[in-house]
């Protein structure tokens, strides 16, 4: 009679990333209050036992999700900007980066809204965190650009808002409201879109002089 086969167990670091994957999708579509130990177990086909071996708490994986996220952000966060190209380059392609990364993990866009809504502190740490960082850096860059006589006289803490915010509107208007016509556009021509109203908006020329 032949020996029962071994049954095959994930590598640890391999079924963290599992539980992870499926707490996203959960709590995207549920909600953290919503969403059970049990649920998160059964989606990431794991014991309760074992969930808790990795994450002793559903309060412990929502600081793991924002962690995640957080490392894969930061490359694109941290890039040099001033040896990207002009102003209008650089927020094209900050722009075109930041919709390609939401875009393509709406799950955790969902996620944040949720949390938003449901007061948990998730959203306030991402938004006073590495988004702060992030707007920080894209401000001082604006301001600079200011200063050099490029861009006009403004509020760069407003201008760095006000873009990334036609971004993530763009985004909203896709994958969680669904639009249609923003599902039939194609990435790069709303990037391009979205740098050249900024672009027109800011840029310092003689006709905004005469205003």
């Amino acid at each position: 009679m032949a020996a029962a086969q071994p049954k095959h167990r994930l590598p640890a670091e391999q079924r963290r990333r599992k539980i992870l994957d499926a707490a996203i999708g959960l709590f995207s579509r549920k909600g953290f209050r919503g969403t059970t130990v049990r649920d998160l177990a059964r989606h990431a086909g794991v014991s309760e036992a074992m969930l808790y071996q990795h994450f002793p708490s559903k309060e412990a994986l929502y600081d793991a999700i924002l962690e995640k996220k957080v490392q894969e952000m930061r490359r694109a966060w941290d890039l040099d900007w001033e040896a990207t190209g002009d102003v209008r380059t650089v927020v094209r392609r900050m722009v075109q980066s930041f919709l390609q990364r939401h875009i393509s993990d709406p799950a955790f866009v969902r996620l944040v809204l949720f949390s938003a809504l449901e007061g948990h502190g998730l959203a306030r740490d991402f938004v006073r965190g590495p988004r702060a960082h992030f707007m920080e850096r894209l401000a001082a860059y604006l301001e600079k650009k200011m200063e050099e006589g490029t861009l006009r006289d403004l509020n760069a803490d407003v201008a760095a808002r006000l873009v990334i915010g036609m971004a993530y509107y763009g985004v909203l208007l896709r994958e969680v409201f669904g639009e249609d016509f923003l599902q039939s556009l194609e990435v790069e021509a709303l990037s391009e879109a979205i740098a050249d109203v900024f672009w027109r908006g800011i840029r310092r020329d003689d006709s905004h002089g005469q205003e």
